[in-house]
């Protein structure tokens, strides 16, 4: 094919100076209050002959001609048809835009909604209730009260027949619901059944479950162990995506609102909210859960193919490696497998053995009587001997404990003795791939291959974080890194971990109190010490004075006093001190905001003493 450049680069010219026109272009109103365009030197354009007038943008500028609304370009032409009640901005190479409809207390109703392109041409007819944005290249419709799906390419991936759908998650699937009702009092859908669709339009689950999802998992920071939640359990996160329209199938706030559920005091949720985020909330977006009860669902893979049958097993967890650890009830007992997702091929295990799921090419089994365990491959044939414990596999290694003498050591997926059982006791993983190990009382340091890297020479050590590591001798405390070196001084009685890699400054404690520590000045930061403290975020730490609580910077100047009698408080007060643009609350602030938040204060009667410590002056 043969191409003209020297037409092409006339045209990219034109398109060049037209968007260089828009630009020079602004709107004005002439004396009667008519929209009209001038250059940059005031002189007119485009007539003054609009009610309103908008900047143009890409060569395109937005005008309402009577009551309608429409697009013209720099020479005042209309492109398309001035005929909208109301035209939303572009987002991407769209607007919605709206036909018919009357307003009322100043919202537009009635209207029925479209899409148009930046030519102004209509790319889905004005016909829905409503449009929502586009999310990954995918946004709902709305006809009546049933929802659909489309694309950017105005492709119908759901017509719009459904009680609900969501939004694309961050796995790009979208789930949708049939039957059912929305409650017009809760919002909260009722008596739906879900079905899976990915970003492509495929159904991946039909719509015909009580019950689908992602299977939860969560790990907490810097500890490879990874706890993992059967169907049932997960099915009990994913109802909080499955409540209401539009939401995203898989949400890590899903879990923290489960864990909220029922709480009662501000303490408590306080203490879950400050575990969540010190954990990682996971999932295997390969494997789907499914069913019409809680107690006998089955599972599907990412192509829509029942993996695990429904109806089979009383619980099922995700598969890994093919393998998937199933239970059966008998005789009001759970009894558990390994179901090969491949085969069909069934392991059962005995009423007394407890089954972990399978990783890293191993079954792990625990005979609940005695608490030992062995491990199994995917054919459920023992590859181990019997442990007096062990921990669980993390990259193909795995701490065990002998059953006669009580010695730790590691084997790798094979069941082959890779370090020796010698150690009186072990720290429960590897973190940052070192492990700590103990010998008549003294912990040092091996790798991943069991060699020795830091001595055994301390009587207390913490895992590695960041680098760092706490070591303990004779009963004071200080930190080392990788190599051994000590980076902070072995002086204390206590020392708070590391939260971020080589910190200047370091909580430690001496006595009762805690003090900030400059190890680069090898001095106290500042003198005042805390009942308790945290380490520095964004240039502050919270502390606690005497119960309550505060916040310091990093030269000890005090940010919020100590006198907030919670850490929410504080963490409200804090809010307030942004909103108002402060960097510092006084005493007579933080008094104040703390009795605010005081149920108490509005509990007294009128002829009750009210205690001074109430009175906000």
């Amino acid at each position: 094919m043969k191409v003209n450049f020297s037409f092409l680069f006339i045209l990219s010219s034109v398109c060049m100076c037209l968007n260089l026109q828009a630009q020079n272009l602004r709107p004005q109103a002439d004396k009667k209050g008519r929209f009209g365009y001038v250059d940059e030197a005031g002189n007119k354009v485009i007539s003054y002959k609009y009610a309103e007038a908008y900047p143009f943008e890409e060569g395109l500028a937005k005008v309402k001609k009577g009551d309608k609304y429409g697009f013209i370009d720099v020479k005042g032409n209309s492109v398309g048809k001035i005929k909208y009640s109301l035209i939303l901005p572009f987002t991407g190479s769209y607007c919605r835009v709206a036909v018919g409809g009357s307003y009322k207390n100043g919202i537009l109703q009635g209207e029925k909604w479209g899409i148009l392109n930046k030519k102004g041409e209509e790319v889905l007819k004005p016909e829905y209730d409503e449009i929502g944005e586009f999310d990954q290249g995918i946004t709902y419709i709305l006809k009546g009260k049933q929802y659909g799906l489309i694309n950017e390419q105005m492709d119908i991936l759901l017509e719009p027949k459904y009680v609900a759908v969501g939004m694309p998650d961050r796995f790009g699937n979208i789930w949708f619901a049939s039957s059912g009702k929305i409650n017009k009092k809760s919002g909260k859908i009722e008596g739906a059944k879900y079905g899976l669709l990915n970003k492509e339009g495929k159904v991946i689950i039909p719509a015909k479950y009580a019950y689908i999802g992602y299977f939860y998992k969560y790990k907490v920071v810097g500890n490879p162990d990874v706890t993992d939640y059967d169907a049932s359990t997960s099915s009990f996160y994913n109802k909080y995506s499955l409540e209401k329209p539009l939401t995203r199938l898989f949400d890590t706030q899903n879990y923290l609102r489960a864990a909220l559920y029922n709480v009662e005091s501000q303490e408590k949720e306080d203490s879950i909210r400050l575990g969540f985020n010190n954990m990682e909330i996971l999932t295997d977006s390969t494997f789907f859960l499914f069913g019409k009860n809680t107690l006998k669902m089955g599972v599907m893979d990412i192509h829509g193919d029942v993996v695990v049958p429904e109806g089979r097993y009383n619980t099922v967890s995700c598969p890994s490696d093919g393998i998937a650890k199933v239970g059966k009830i008998r005789r009001k007992k759970l009894h558990y497998g390994y179901y090969n997702i491949q085969t069909g091929f069934l392991k059962e295990f005995a009423e007394n053995e407890f089954l972990y799921s399978y990783t890293d090419g191993v079954g792990k089994v625990l005979n609940t009587d005695s608490n030992s365990v062995y491990f199994v491959d995917k054919s459920g044939n023992k590859i181990t001997e019997v442990f007096g414990w062990a921990m669980n596999f993390d990259k193909g290694l795995c701490i065990v404990q002998d059953a006669s003498s009580k010695k730790w050591g590691i084997i790798d997926n094979k069941g082959t003795e890779v370090v020796p059982m010698k150690y009186d006791a072990v720290k429960p993983h590897f973190t940052e791939d070192l492990l700590g190990v103990c010998q008549s009382g003294k912990w040092g340091v091996i790798d991943r291959s069991g060699k020795l890297v830091i001595s055994q020479k301390y009587s207390g050590i913490t895992d590695f974080r960041y680098g760092w590591a706490g070591v303990s001798v004779s009963g004071k405390w200080g930190m080392i890194d990788k190599t051994g070196k000590v980076v902070v001084d072995i002086e204390w009685d206590d020392m708070k971990l590391i939260t971020e890699a080589e910190p200047i400054l370091i909580w430690g404690k001496k006595g009762e109190l805690w003090y900030c520590f400059d190890r680069v000045k090898k001095t106290l930061a500042f003198t005042t010490g805390y009942n308790d403290a945290y380490n520095f975020k964004n240039d502050m730490a919270i502390v606690n004075l005497g119960g309550k609580y505060g916040a310091v910077g990093r030269k000890g100047d005090v940010i919020v006093p100590c006198v907030m009698a919670t850490s929410s408080r504080l963490n409200h007060a804090l809010d307030y001190m942004n909103y108002l643009g402060k960097n510092k609350l006084n005493e007579t602030d933080a008094f104040r905001l703390n009795i605010y938040e005081d149920p108490l204060v509005n509990s007294y009667k009128i002829t009750d003493k009210i205690p001074d410590e109430k009175w906000d002056y």
